[in-house]
């Protein structure tokens, strides 16, 4: 990253970058996650996680003072579809959302502890569209719906009315929707001149896919 930012300093001095480091350190205890969120292990590797994140930003800025930088927090896996089978109680849910909250509270302070750097908060963004799950750890997610004929719901499948692919990622309309509140929260932390995406973009971007589905390989 640095040897690319020496290519063009001015250009670096005016841009931003997106940290979002950890995932896989903190997904590494899923299984210790919704049994235990005061484990040692996960201070640590939260520490761990915050400290490489902080080595980063000084690294960058030590070279490009300038650059702005967004730390990107964690979402919960327990909002995965392929785990809806997993954690389905009071307690595991509670324990999930506190380990979870502790981790992005490490990551927020972070962005808030270094100059021109700020912190997006992954797990709201989730849950102000899609929702969560009950307090006793059933799925009870909402639909999104996005222009005038696509319902998003946070199910797995290889069209844009799932959140997800088949394989775990994120789709096509889950990240073109993060992309619209990225943009709004470089504006907003940054106060950068970036045009919104609206919601009439993203609808005329992804309505053609819905009327005319792409079609499957054949044999």
């Amino acid at each position: 990253l640095v040897a690319l930012m020496d290519e063009d300093p001015q250009r670096w001095a005016r841009g931003v970058v997106v940290i979002r480091m950890g995932t896989n350190d903190w997904g590494a205890y899923e299984d210790l996650i919704p049994r235990n969120p005061e484990a040692p292990e996960l201070r640590e590797v939260a520490a761990y996680c915050a400290g490489e994140i902080g080595r980063a930003i000084a690294l960058i800025h030590a070279s490009h003072p300038l650059t702005r930088i967004l730390v990107d927090g964690v979402g919960s896996d327990g909002d995965d579809p392929a785990n809806f089978d997993r954690w389905r109680s009071e307690a595991e849910t509670t324990n999930i959302r506190t380990a979870l909250d502790r981790f992005n509270a490490v990551l927020r302070k972070v962005a808030e502890d270094n100059p021109r750097t700020a912190f997006f908060d992954d797990f709201q963004w989730f849950l102000d569209r899609w929702g969560a799950r009950t307090a006793a750890g059933e799925p009870s997610y909402r639909v999104v719906p996005v222009g005038s004929s696509l319902r998003v719901t946070n199910s797995a499948g290889d069209d844009p009315s799932n959140a997800f692919v088949a394989d775990g990622h994120p789709g096509l309309a889950f990240n073109v929707l993060w992309a619209q509140s990225l943009v709004a929260r470089l504006k907003e932390a940054f106060g950068l001149p970036l045009t919104p995406i609206s919601d009439e973009e993203i609808a005329r971007f992804l309505d053609p896919l819905v009327a005319n589905p792409p079609k499957a390989p054949g044999p």
